[in-house]
């Protein structure tokens, strides 16, 4: 659980609490856990940053391979912490202009479970843990 600090009638809630400083921590762990509940040996996503960096943490925990995607534009700072995290994980960065579209073909090629937030079930479940806490 994060700290909650209240303002007034505002309450902040402190994601950058998260293991990776993140808020994608609280989807990518339990999308982890299914794909080995599923029976999956390798993982992919496409990201921006936080997510990438998220599963390369969780991914490695777990002794699993990840596969990430991202444009050619990423921020670079994120793009050097995810380039450093890859030497020591067993993940792979591709620059791809169309990263979403290129990460989806790789899973189904590759039998790989498809790391997208907005479209897997499992996600919400974390991200419903921060309304659970903050009540």
């Amino acid at each position: 659980m994060t700290p909650l600090t209240q303002f007034g009638d505002v309450y902040l809630k402190h994601e950058d609490s998260n293991l990776t400083g993140s808020a994608k921590d609280r989807a990518i762990e339990l999308q982890i856990d299914n794909l080995i509940n599923q029976g999956f040996k390798t993982a992919v996503i496409s990201s921006t940053g936080n997510a990438a960096i998220s599963a390369q943490y969780f991914c490695h925990q777990k002794n699993i391979p990840l596969t990430i995607f991202v444009t050619p534009d990423i921020n670079h700072h994120k793009k050097n912490v995810i380039a450093s995290n890859a030497k020591q994980s067993r993940s792979e960065l591709i620059f791809s202009t169309t990263p979403i579209s290129d990460a989806f073909k790789y899973a189904k090629a590759n039998n790989a479970y498809f790391l997208r937030q907005s479209t897997d079930p499992v996600a919400l479940t974390g991200y419903q843990k921060i309304g659970q806490e903050i009540l």
